[in-house]
This record gives structure tokens, C-alpha cells and sequence, in this order.
């Protein structure tokens, strides 16, 4: 069974304080627009409150849909991954040798 889309959220411009709970964004990483970062909340499948970016809230949507696991459910468990860490899940530059 496919499960139905769920419809993009609406994610919020302008925002001073604006800062994503998964890469730590603040601003808007687009070369052409010097603004904060537009962000969205959403609520974990344990009831937490969980603020993205838009291309975190894409990559996590997109892990989701092949997955038994849902949007929340993955948040849920990137956000545990987080705290255990106590640092950004954003990719790191450096590399390892």
C-alpha cells in the first residue's frame, strides 16, 4: 500500500530567530538572498518540537518515503542521534585520514 502524500509545510521566512534543529543554519545559504534561514516546525513521533530548514525537512522526506519509517519516526530518531552526540547533524568538510 502507498501511503498518501502529506502536503509540504509551510515554512516561514523572515524569521529573526530562525536556526535548524538538524544542520544549525541560522542564514539562508543561498548566495542571492541574505536573510535567516526559512524554517518549519514539526512535532516528532514522541511529541517533540523539531525546527528544519528546508533542505533538511527535503532530505529527511525523501529518506522517509522508501522506508517503513515515518517523517516523525525519523526525526525522532535524528534527534535522539543529537542530543546523544550534543552536535549539528550536518555533514562534516573534514576529512579523515
Amino acid at each position: 500500500m502507498i501511503a498518501p502524500l502529506t502536503p509540504t509545510p509551510r515554512f516561514g521566512y523572515g524569521k529573526l530567530d530562525a536556526r535548524c534543529d538538524f544542520c544549525s543554519r541560522t542564514r539562508n545559504p543561498h548566495p542571492d538572498f541574505d536573510e535567516p534561514i526559512p524554517t518549519a516546525l514539526f512535532t516528532t513521533a514522541s511529541g517533540r518540537a523539531v525546527e528544519l530548514c528546508l533542505s533538511c525537512y527535503e532530505q529527511e522526506r525523501d529518506a522517509a518515503m522508501p522506508s517503513t519509517a515515518t517523517l516523525a519516526q525519523r526525526l525522532d530518531q535524528k534527534i535522539s542521534t543529537k542530543d546523544s552526540l550534543g552536535s549539528s547533524l550536518k555533514p562534516s568538510k573534514h576529512k579523515f585520514t
